[in-house]
């Protein structure tokens, strides 16, 4: 689905379900076009959100919320929102270098029993690429953050098969934990660098390095993940590509008990697409 838009002078109304203002992927290409979702790069779905755009760069977005149930005891919670995941920021451009800022708040509240608590999300995100040279060869992308609860966010994170990890054991990580009558905040940080370096005509060769780090008071340990990858685009024609790449990734220690490896992964392969 196509969002509306509507230039009223001085800016941009945006109406419908689109990319959230962090979303700022890598050129990772492995499993669909990965991109460092969740090892650097944030990604909560296309969402129906409200968004406006000053032709100055600054931008506020309302974006429907998401509002996940924990478990206590098999009893899953109650819940209400009655406000908007919020998002502001500016975006600007300097010379060969544009890039982006900004803030965001979700919030809702969840019930269990006594438990009865509101579930607040914040996040501090950063991104953009610098391009060098005369030829503008050369290309550096970066994308950082740092966020409380970006599981109840709606942050997704991959899950590769033949790891022990899973998309829900990932997910788990950033949640706010139940402790007793209160919540114990996750907090995340990390993000990726990616370098592009344009050889040939119509050749580009990309290679990039993702890490994060998920922290809660409940954990035994921090859980750190990475992952790194490198390849390159080659245009057989005009509107066909392929891009053989080889990835890494590491999902470290289980945090609850560090002798525990959540596994790894290698990948080589090569992604094909024709545009239309």
């Amino acid at each position: 689905m196509v969002p509306g838009t509507w230039n009223f002078g001085s800016g941009t109304l945006l109406i419908g379900q689109d990319y959230n203002p962090y979303t700022y992927f890598s050129d990772q290409v492995v499993l669909a076009d990965q991109g460092f979702i969740g090892f650097g790069a944030l990604y909560d779905g296309r969402k129906p959100q409200i968004k406006v755009t000053l032709d100055n760069g600054f931008y506020v977005a309302a974006i429907s919320p998401n509002v996940s149930a924990d478990t206590v005891g098999g009893t899953a919670a109650l819940t209400d929102s009655f406000i908007p995941k919020l998002a502001v920021g500016y975006d600007g451009k300097v010379d060969g270098f544009s890039y982006g800022v900004g803030v965001a708040y979700q919030t809702y509240d969840e019930e269990i029993g006594t438990f009865d608590e509101s579930v607040d999300s914040y996040l501090i995100y950063t991104h953009g690429k610098a391009v060098f040279g005369q030829d503008k060869a050369l290309d550096l992308t970066y994308n950082l953050h740092y966020g409380t609860n970006l599981g109840n966010f709606g942050m997704s994170r991959l899950s590769l098969p033949g790891t022990t990890s899973s998309l829900s054991g990932a997910y788990n990580y950033h949640k706010a934990q139940v402790s007793g009558n209160t919540l114990e905040d996750t907090t995340s940080y990390g993000g990726y660098v990616q370098l592009g370096f344009a050889y040939a005509d119509n050749q580009k060769l990309h290679a990039g390095f993702g890490y994060v780090v998920d922290d809660n008071d409940l954990y035994a340990d921090s859980a750190a993940i990475m992952s790194a990858f490198i390849n390159t685009e080659i245009h057989i024609a005009k509107t066909f590509f392929v891009v053989p790449e080889v990835s890494y990734f590491d999902f470290g220690d289980n945090p609850n008990n560090t002798s525990v490896s959540m596994g790894d992964a290698l990948y080589a392969g090569a992604k094909w697409q024709m545009n239309f």
